[in-house]
Parts: structure tokens; C-alpha cells; sequence
């Protein structure tokens, strides 16, 4: 908590006669971060395994072409499957016979499914181009193909027609915006000049219209029928997905296990393994037999796992989302966990809105099997009763609807929220303050006059104003102490200083939403109110659609200036991002067991 986990980086000696064995154990254990070594020895034979996981993890990808993959948020994708613990040879033998047999029944879907699209196609098109000439009196020495003259049914664009007349007698059967119908005769000799603008389908001829039609829709139904049938055969291999899914989870553990021999430093008998472990996992790693482990102090900089309480942690999406802390650095997740929902609820300020969003919420966060989605509504459900919370200190249920009075007023006493709302923000951006000014105490004193220079004005400033028996003098001398300590970054470093107020006066948001949302609340109650004296269903429609609107645009609002106030009036005071993500080696166990 407040600082990322602790890292240490690891060499591990071993027999290269137990490599195999002791990745496969480090894969489980799912604790290192493998990184390349200065030196590797990549002169050795791959293994025939690896052949196996292209075709195998190929076959896979043609399988689920077939397969309905498509995510239902709110459900739960599939069963775990449990596959034996066996060798990665023995589970290689019988994965390739499960799956070739699939792999060639998907392998025909495909190919019988793009066969049957193209002919229905070309079936629709031609029966679309039949269908114009349903009622015309075609005869059978209408279609024609001798030495001298070519006659036929065809269509045309519209603004070709008079590009063809001069070289054919023509007859318009059809027209719709863009494309005209004829029955048509040439001369051979002038058929290059037309061939171009009209466009033929192959018909049989010795049939009439009506004929060629019927025969088209019962090619369409037999393709209706094949259709189907493969469909059934689509469901067969579907109900084998959960394992389909469970394999394809085990081939891509062996891939990625195997992809990580290339980091091993190798001699005749032995390899040397190096990487990353959080300290608290050093003493699992240790229990491995056969290896020899050797912790040292690093000169690059540890990759970052956060490491926050259980009620914290959703809430480490929002830090990612800015960008993770550098390894000395401090985490922010439980300030942001802590002060989000309070921004948020005054910001929202109404307990019925707070009360929707948290049965939406924990809908959401009961159903979705999605992680992001799950931490998003966790922030949600905690900022809705954050809500329902201010909702009754500000006296709000859809607004002024059910006209209680409650300890504030947002719609009427707006002043007194603008200063709880400065209040606030002079509490939390000195907390930030106050993290800089620990981190440079940590870090030996190192640049510490850059959160004391803000303290410094801040303390002017209040002397200046409060007065305290303090002489003015030195509130001047103080505001005069920052800004030259600021110009050594040249007019930046002096454009601080009132941008450091800014920062400040930008906390009025949590008023001026609060405010917002409460106006219109009181504009929708009052068209309500209008409504109801000519209709009680017309006065209902205008309470929901206007308080969906109101709710959906300042939860939206919310959610964005709560992030904005820690991103850019928080964070600005002490954090530095930059650290790279932890990404141990480790077992997929999402389709498996």
C-alpha cells in the first residue's frame, strides 16, 4: 500500500538436463518476470514440440471460425475444463487426434459455406434480374446467337441507353433509378460496340421467364436446406467449444513456456535463469528442488506490481489508465479509491440517481465475467452510495420532487457548496503536496524546496488575506521567495505560480456540477408539474425521459471530472509515472483446470 511491490532480481542456477521441468514449475508458480541475459548461447536444435504448437494452435484458429465466439458481457463464456496434468508429449498425442477431426469437419464447413454463398449470390442476382421481366412476352426466338445477329434479355445503366440505340433495336420491358431492362437485337458486327454497357445473365433459354424463376427458388431451397445442415453440424462442433477453448489454453501455456528458453543463459550442463520476483515470493521459488537461487541489487529500474487492499484494488484501473508509478514512486490507488466517490457524489449530489446507479451497478458487477467491466462497476456501486450519502446531507431525490429540506442546498445556496468545493481542493492538493514532500525526504532531501516553494506561497497568501497578527511583510516576502525559487525554469517556472491557483480554483467544478445537475432537476420537476394538469401519462413520460437525461449526462460528467481532478490537480503535485507492468510467466487458467 502507497508504494508498488517490492522487487528483487533473481539468477537461478540449474542442470540444463532439468530445464523443461523447472520452467514448467516456474510457469506455475506464476511469481518471474524472465529477462534476457547478457549472454546466450542460441546455437541448439528447436524442439519437434514446437512444430506441433503452429499446427495445432493453426488448427485452432480455423476451428473457431466456425465456432460462435462473440462475448455476452453479462455471461459467463464457458465451463472450466479440466485436463490431466500430463507430459507436454503425451498431452501434444492425444490433443492432435482430438483436434484433426475437428479441424477437418470445420475445414469443410468453411469451404461448403463459401461455395454455397457465392452460388446464392449469383442465384439472388439472377432471379433479381428475371423478376423484371416476369410479365414481358418473351418468346423462344427472343434469345439468339448465329452468325449474324446476337438477341437477348439484358440491363443497362440508365445514362447508357442512348450510348446502345444507334446500334440495336431495343425494347424497355423495366426500369428502376439506375438500371433499365430490354429485350435487344444486333448485328454481329456491332456487338463490341455494346458488349460493354449491358449486362447478360446466363439463363436457360429453351425455358420461359416464369419457368427459369421457379427453378431458381428451388435451387434456393435446396441451398436453404444445405444451409441447415451444416448449420446442425456447426452446433455439433460447438458443444465441443469448452474444450476446443481448454486445449487451444494449454497450447498457448507450452508456447509461451517454451518461447522463454531463448532468455536462458546456457553452458554443456547447465543454464543460469535471470528475472524478476516480488520479495514475498522469494521463499516459494526456494522450495524448488535441484536449483540454486541468488538475489542481487539491481541497477535498472524493477518492473511494477501494484499491491493494495482487496477494497482498493478495482480501483488500480484508473492508475493504469494514467500510467503506472515509477518504482520508488508512490501509488496513488488508495487516494484515488478514497477521494474519486467523494468528488463523484458531490458532483452527482442526488440519493434517488445514486440509488438507480447502484442496482445497475451491482447488476453488472454480479453478471459480467469481463475484468474491466467487473472493476468498472465496482467503482461505480461505491460511488453510487457515496451518492445516496450526499443526496440526503444536500436533501436531493429527483431533485426538489419529494421537498424536503435537508443540512445544504445546492439549488438555493449555491455559495456555501463553492466553498466546501475550495475547501476540498486545498485539502487535496496539499495531501499531494504533502506525498512530494515525503518522497524528497525519502530520496535524501533531493530537490525538496519544489513542494516547499507551494507551501511557502500558499502561506503568503493566507497571511496576506487572514492576517493572523502576522505582519503583511512577510506574507510578501514569502509569495516573493516562491516565484524567484520558480524562475530558475525560466517564464515557465514563473507561469506556475498563477497556474498553481488555477489548479486550485478548478475544484469549483464539484459546485458547478452539483449546482447544474440540481437546476436541472428543478426545470424537469417543473415541466412534471406543468404536464400533470393535462396528463398523468404525459406528466410520467417527461419525469422519466428527463430524469434518464439528467442522470445520464451528469453520472457521465461525474465519472470524467472526478478522473481530471486526480489526473491533472492530484497527480501533478507529487506523482511521476513511467514504470513498466509486471508480467510474470505464468499459466492461463481461464478455460482449464
Amino acid at each position: 500500500m502507497f508504494k508498488p511491490e517490492k522487487m528483487k532480481e533473481i539468477y537461478i542456477l540449474g542442470l540444463r538436463k532439468d530445464r523443461d521441468d523447472l520452467l514448467k514449475k516456474l510457469q506455475q508458480l506464476g511469481t518471474i518476470q524472465l529477462k534476457k541475459t547478457k549472454k546466450i548461447n542460441n546455437h541448439e536444435t528447436p524442439k519437434p514440440l514446437i512444430h506441433d504448437i503452429v499446427i495445432n494452435l493453426e488448427q485452432i484458429r480455423t476451428i473457431k471460425k466456425v465456432l460462435n465466439t462473440k462475448k455476452n458481457i453479462f455471461k459467463k463464456d464457458t465451463k472450466i475444463i479440466k485436463i490431466p496434468e500430463t507430459e507436454d508429449t503425451a498431452f501434444a498425442t492425444i490433443s492432435k487426434i482430438y483436434l484433426n477431426k475437428i479441424h477437418k469437419t470445420a475445414k469443410d464447413i468453411l469451404e461448403n459455406e463459401k461455395k454455397l454463398n457465392d452460388q446464392k449470390t449469383t442465384a439472388e442476382k439472377k432471379l433479381d434480374f428475371l423478376y423484371h421481366f416476369r410479365h414481358a412476352n418473351i418468346k423462344d426466338n427472343t434469345f439468339s446467337d448465329n452468325k449474324r445477329f446476337i438477341s437477348s434479355i439484358a440491363s443497362t445503366k440508365t445514362k447508357d441507353i442512348n450510348k446502345i440505340k444507334n446500334y440495336c433495336d431495343l425494347k424497355i420491358i423495366d426500369e428502376t433509378e439506375d438500371t433499365t431492362y430490354i429485350i435487344f437485337i444486333t448485328k454481329k458486327d456491332n456487338w463490341k460496340n455494346i458488349e460493354k454497357y449491358i449486362s447478360l445473365e446466363n439463363i436457360n433459354t429453351t425455358k420461359t421467364i416464369s419457368a427459369n424463376i421457379k427453378d431458381i427458388k428451388n435451387k434456393l431451397g435446396t441451398m436453404q436446406t444445405q444451409t441447415t445442415q451444416i448449420k446442425t453440424t456447426k452446433n455439433q462442433i460447438q458443444k465441443e467449444k469448452d474444450k476446443i477453448l481448454a486445449h487451444e489454453e494449454r497450447w498457448e501455456n507450452i508456447k509461451t513456456r517454451i518461447s522463454k528458453e531463448k532468455l536462458l543463459n546456457r553452458t554443456e550442463k547447465t543454464f543460469i535463469l535471470n528475472g524478476w520476483i516480488p520479495s514475498a515470493n522469494i521463499k516459494e521459488l526456494e522450495k524448488i528442488e535441484n536449483i540454486v537461487v541468488h538475489t542481487q541489487k539491481s541497477k535498472t529500474e524493477p518492473p511494477i506490481k501494484l499491491k493494495n487492499p482487496s477494497f482498493a484494488q478495482p480501483f488500480e484501473k484508473l492508475t493504469r489508465w494514467f500510467g503506472l508509478p515509477e518504482y520508488k514512486g508512490i501509488d496513488p490507488t488508495i487516494f484515488i479509491a478514497l477521494g474519486f466517490p467523494i468528488f463523484f457524489a458531490i458532483m452527482l449530489t442526488d440519493a434517488a440517481y445514486g440509488l438507480i446507479l447502484l442496482a445497475a451497478s451491482l447488476f453488472a458487477y454480479l453478471k459480467t465475467e469481463n475484468e474491466d467491466l467487473k472493476s468498472l462497476s465496482y467503482i461505480t456501486m461505491v460511488s453510487s452510495v457515496a451518492t445516496i450519502f450526499a443526496g440526503l446531507l444536500f436533501g436531493s431525490v429527483f431533485g426538489d420532487f419529494l421537498g424536503f429540506v435537508s443540512v445544504f442546498d445546492a439549488l438555493r445556496d449555491p455559495i456555501t457548496i463553492l466553498k466546501i468545493s475550495l475547501m476540498i481542493g486545498l485539502v487535496h492538493m496539499n495531501f499531494g503536496l504533502g506525498l512530494d514532500l515525503y518522497t524528497k525526504i525519502k530520496a535524501k532531501g533531493k530537490n525538496i524546496l519544489d513542494p516547499l516553494s507551494w507551501i511557502s506561497l500558499e502561506t503568503g497568501v493566507a497571511i496576506l488575506v487572514l492576517g493572523a497578527g502576522i505582519p503583511k511583510s512577510v506574507g510578501y516576502s514569502l509569495i516573493i521567495a516562491t516565484i524567484i525559487y520558480r524562475s530558475k525554469d525560466g517564464p515557465t517556472g514563473i507561469l506556475s505560480v498563477p497556474s498553481f491557483f488555477g489548479s486550485w480554483i478548478s475544484y469549483i467544478r464539484l459546485m458547478a456540477l452539483a449546482v447544474a445537475t440540481s437546476w436541472l432537476q428543478f426545470v424537469i420537476n417543473m415541466g412534471v408539474t406543468a404536464a400533470a394538469k393535462f396528463s398523468i401519462i404525459f406528466a410520467g413520460l417527461v419525469f422519466i425521459v428527463g430524469h434518464s437525461f439528467n442522470m445520464t449526462l451528469n453520472v457521465v460528467s461525474a465519472f470524467v471530472h472526478s478522473m481530471r481532478l486526480h489526473y491533472v490537480e492530484f497527480f501533478e503535485r507529487f506523482y511521476e509515472s513511467g514504470g513498466e507492468e509486471f508480467r510474470p510467466l505464468k499459466n492461463r487458467k481461464k478455460y482449464s483446470k
